[in-house]
């Protein structure tokens, strides 16, 4: 299981976080520490959920763990992060073959109480229609 996500972080516009940034980390260093922070982030999130809420989390932005995490993490460094996004869910194929599945006889079903709702609505009508007459 592999999750991409797109983070939104800033230095600081502060005098003193500027140069936090610019002399404290280095942009390799930057890299791996936040690779680490968030592989660490992302194991803990995963492993509370079971493979159907994590395939459903794309797209989502309530990660705040994650973000109080690499705020304080990343503060000394003068950085700030604002938004984190999961965008894709890669899940082995034997897990998300079924997910998939699922969800597609979840909104087939769906479908069908609503036709089902539909045709009893026309036939209340024509009843009513045939009282009134």
């Amino acid at each position: 299981m592999a999750l991409d996500i797109a983070i939104i972080f800033r230095c600081k516009p502060d005098d003193n976080s500027i140069h936090d940034f610019v002399y404290r980390i280095s942009i390799n260093q930057l890299n791996e520490q936040l690779e680490a922070a968030l592989t660490e982030r992302v194991r803990v999130l995963i492993r509370s959920k079971t493979h159907l809420e994590v395939y459903q989390i794309k797209g989502k932005t309530n990660t705040e763990e994650m973000l109080t995490f690499l705020n304080t993490m990343f503060a000394p460094k003068g950085l700030e992060f604002t938004q984190i996004i999961i965008t894709e869910v890669h899940l082995p194929n034997e897990i998300k073959s079924p997910l998939d599945m699922k969800a597609q006889y979840g909104s087939l079903n769906e479908m069908e109480r609503e036709k089902y709702n539909f045709q009893m609505r026309l036939i209340d009508d024509e009843e009513e229609l045939q009282l009134l007459k």
